[in-house]
């Protein structure tokens, strides 16, 4: 698991280890650490916080997937934004979980994914059926969609550009793909029409 909010982190691996399900949980607020543990040991499911310092978690999502397309991966988040959480699914999660979810849902989270379908928390499956519903989901690209997310956090484009590892010169190229696609022409109105959109 990776939390950088130790308090939680422990309570939800006391959680985790009253289902039977685990022989052991590993907690670490390091994503080096994930990544050693990954290598060195057989891991089924992998849990992440989505806000964490210096990761760009999506990216994370799609790379463990990918290179460990059997585990299962829980994103467990205070976050209330839908198209946030579809991001996530397409990166390659297979869960999102709520903080302040409880033993039971966990147990429904586990017990769905080991059907292969995705599973989301009850306080999001609202508001995810009207994201879906509303078509939204096909408004930008995953790329976009992490670059709308930073320019709402208020990275600047050499923040954001080290932070995904991108020039600073593609960041613009997709703001401006972005506020086309939107219909604005200005970052102001833009966050005001992405925050109406929920896409932020």
């Amino acid at each position: 698991m990776l939390d950088d909010h130790q308090l939680f982190a422990s309570a939800l691996a006391g959680l985790i280890r009253e289902t039977g399900k685990f022989e052991g949980v590993f907690c670490t607020d390091k994503l080096a650490e994930v990544q050693q543990f990954l290598v060195s040991n057989n891991i089924s499911h992998f849990f992440t916080d989505y806000i964490m310092p210096d990761v760009n978690t999506l990216s994370e999502i799609a790379k463990i997937k990918s290179e460990y397309p059997d585990i299962f991966i829980t994103v467990i988040s205070s976050i209330k934004n839908a198209n946030l959480v579809f991001q996530m699914h397409k990166a390659g999660a297979d869960s999102f979980l709520s903080k302040n979810s409880d033993k039971y849902e966990l147990e429904e989270c586990l017990s769905i994914m080991d059907t292969g379908k995705y599973f989301v928390s009850r306080d999001m499956r609202g508001p995810m059926m009207n994201f879906l519903a509303s078509g939204k989901e096909k408004l930008l690209t995953q790329r976009e969609n992490e670059i709308l997310q930073h320019i709402a956090h208020g990275a600047t484009i050499e923040e954001t550009a080290k932070k995904l590892f991108l020039s600073k010169h593609t960041v613009v190229a997709h703001r401006r793909n972005i506020m086309a696609k939107l219909e604005v022409n200005s970052v102001t109105v833009l966050l005001k029409k992405a925050m109406d959109l929920g896409l932020i």
